[in-house]
């Protein structure tokens, strides 16, 4: 680390523009080798959020919705601000997780994996994004957008979306990318963790492991991460309700999770799927 590096000085701040979307405070600032830069224009946006849904059988949900900075439709993730109430709650960012996947999509989620927690632009943003996944899907009810708002929901193949992106045949927002490709390395994790606990057991109920055989060649492409991570996440149910029969403590929020394994997640027959 360079400890050469110091902050600015603010020897004057004001806000010059606010309204309910943006508000831009003007900074006088001196370097700290004494050089003047004024006025600094800062953007002071709420902290920001979004959520890769992954619906049972691995595939993600997306949405596409028109933008009008660049003037096109494109492809994203459920995202959206956080609100004055969510800082009531434990953690302000999940809620506002919470509250945007049911809002755009219909869609609640058991579980929410926080991905990171970046700058969207720290030369002229003051605020945070933090990207989570959402496990456990279910469909209670049809999404509601704000006025004036329309989007599109697909499901996709995180690999496929992921190689289009780098073929640059999909160009999609910067922060967008980088949660999809935690992601991807986290439901990696997972998938070699599960596969290293499945060791041994009948995996033939699993997708992608007919006939209970592990053939890890197959398993280096990303077209099978999903799968293996599913997996995994159901042995970790399977456990976690062994232990609480063996306690003879019933987990009725597990054996309910393990009942929706079973069941569809809901009324999908509008929902396209990507390319």
């Amino acid at each position: 680390m360079n400890d050469e590096l110091k902050p600015w000085s603010v020897t004057a701040s004001r806000i010059t523009y606010e309204d309910r979307w943006i508000r831009i405070r003007s900074d006088d600032c001196v370097t700290a080798d004494g050089t003047v830069v004024a006025p600094f224009h800062v953007l002071d946006y709420p902290d920001w959020i979004n959520v890769i849904p992954v619906m049972p059988d691995g595939r993600v949900l997306l949405t596409r919705e028109y933008r009008h900075g660049r003037g096109e439709i494109v492809l994203g993730l459920v995202a959206g601000s956080l609100e004055p109430g969510d800082s009531k709650t434990g953690d302000p960012a999940m809620t506002a997780a919470q509250r945007e996947l049911r809002e755009e999509t219909g869609y609640e989620a058991s579980t929410f994996v926080k991905l990171l927690t970046s700058y969207p632009n720290a030369a002229s943003h003051s605020n945070l994004v933090t990207s989570w996944l959402a496990l456990g899907l279910s469909r209670v009810g049809e999404p509601s957008f704000d006025p004036g708002e329309k989007v599109e929901l697909l499901f996709a193949d995180l690999a496929a979306i992921l190689g289009e992106l780098q073929s640059g045949a999909v160009i999609m927002q910067s922060m967008h990318v980088a949660a999809l490709y935690a992601a991807e390395s986290w439901l990696r994790t997972q998938a070699s963790e599960g596969l290293k606990a499945a060791s041994g057991r009948s995996l033939s109920s699993c997708p992608g492991l007919a006939g209970g055989a592990v053939d890890p060649p197959r398993f280096s492409g990303l077209l099978h991460i999903q799968s293996a991570a599913v997996c995994f996440a159901r042995f970790k149910r399977r456990a976690a309700l062994q232990r609480r029969k063996a306690d003879k403590t019933p987990d009725r929020d597990a054996e309910e999770h393990v009942e929706t394994e079973r069941r569809p997640a809901g009324p999908e027959e509008n929902i396209r799927s990507f390319r």
